[in-house]
């Protein structure tokens, strides 16, 4: 994902801009999505991550800097809201599948239905950008190593994900294969960490305007 990340950065956006490539990626996540999801076995499984995070390595650039440009233009500090719609749809999805299993729905089904309401999103929204709006490509950069400035809070960011991944990705089956909870029960805990998560984004704005990013 961070090559995917990169090439979307300094390859595509300056030529194809950002709105237009956001749905096109969302599409090919949807579909990656569908065979990742079903697949029968872990070699396949492990191989169609790949392409997962090349797929949502085209959403996320164009996504953050038509944030930051909005930021630009309004002089509100956005990116905060930004996260904690992220953090609302992990917090639906959980919530959302957890009622589900407990209907005794299958996940195939699930996955299947979740990847056909994002493709149809996402087709819609490619004809949308591309009868509405025009391209307009980004500033072209090149691949460097990162300004000295932000070493530190990039340390820190990858500190925090990390800890993040930690508590999101094992802690649900830490809980279902130590203790042998359900896997509703386990997924509580990530109910409780996108919940707060969520309430202390939604007040990320208003923190860093009367503390400052420090």
């Amino acid at each position: 994902m961070i090559a995917a990340i990169q090439f979307c950065r300094i390859i595509l956006m300056p030529r194809f801009g950002t709105l237009h490539l956001m749905p096109i990626g969302g599409l090919l996540f949807s579909i990656n999505f569908y065979f990742w999801t079903s697949a029968n076995d872990y070699l396949t499984f492990l191989l169609l991550a790949f392409p997962a995070g090349i797929f949502f390595g085209l959403v996320s650039p164009p996504a953050n800097v038509e944030t930051f440009r909005l930021e630009e233009e309004t002089g509100k500090i956005l990116f905060p809201i930004f996260e904690a719609f992220m953090s609302l749809g992990i917090l639906m999805g959980a919530l959302t599948s957890g009622f589900l299993l407990a209907q005794s729905v299958q996940p195939e089904a699930i996955f299947s239905s979740v990847s056909l309401i994002i493709g149809i999103t996402c087709i819609f929204l490619i004809i949308v950008t591309s009868l509405k709006f025009t391209i307009i490509p980004t500033a072209k950069t090149k691949l460097k190593f990162p300004d000295k400035a932000v070493i530190l809070p990039g340390i820190i960011a990858a500190l925090v994900y990390a800890t993040y991944g930690i508590i999101v990705d094992w802690s649900a089956h830490w809980l279902s294969t130590e203790y042998k909870v359900s896997a509703f029960i386990a997924g509580i805990i990530i109910y409780f960490f996108s919940g707060t998560e969520l309430l202390a984004l939604f007040l990320g704005s208003k923190l860093l305007r009367n503390y400052g990013e420090k």
